[in-house]
């Protein structure tokens, strides 16, 4: 683990934070879930390549925005294991706690909908974009979550 990364592993903990993002410029922490930290970001407009990321869990919808964001390294607690696949097809360097099938939705009941919504996707491109939409079907852009 590198030494920017760890300080967001630090931070992460330290603040209960979800998210914790170390560009070379800039610090974002967020208390969102899910991809929102980081779709905001990218929404935004934000330059957010070569930074460091720490975050609670991932699926694939967020580890497609991982690569879309241009990081260079990534820790999660939790990894599901269509992110890990992901990642190691697109040479991310990750470190993860837990291992599992598939990151769940907020009720536990069944697979989290970006997550599924992004299976069958192997492009980080095309997955922002079902990302995006879907969240704008969600109403989740509209109300200013992401």
């Amino acid at each position: 683990m590198t030494p920017p990364l760890r300080a967001a592993v630090e931070l992460l903990d330290a603040e209960n934070y979800t998210f914790v993002l170390q560009t070379p410029t800039a610090l974002y922490c967020s208390r969102l879930r899910g991809v929102a930290p980081l779709m905001n970001l990218l929404e935004a407009g934000k330059d957010l390549s070569g930074g460091v990321l720490a975050d609670r869990a991932a699926g694939k919808a967020l580890a497609m925005l991982v690569k879309k964001a241009g990081l260079k390294e990534v820790y999660f607690r939790m990894l599901s294991a269509p992110a890990q696949q992901f990642l190691e097809e697109n040479g991310i360097p990750y470190l993860y706690e837990t291992l599992v099938p598939t990151i769940l939705n907020r009720k536990g009941d069944g697979p989290c909908p970006f997550e599924a919504a992004v299976l069958a996707f192997e492009d980080a491109e095309a997955g922002y974009d079902r990302i995006r939409r879907l969240s704008m079907q969600m109403g989740l852009l509209d109300a200013g979550i992401l």
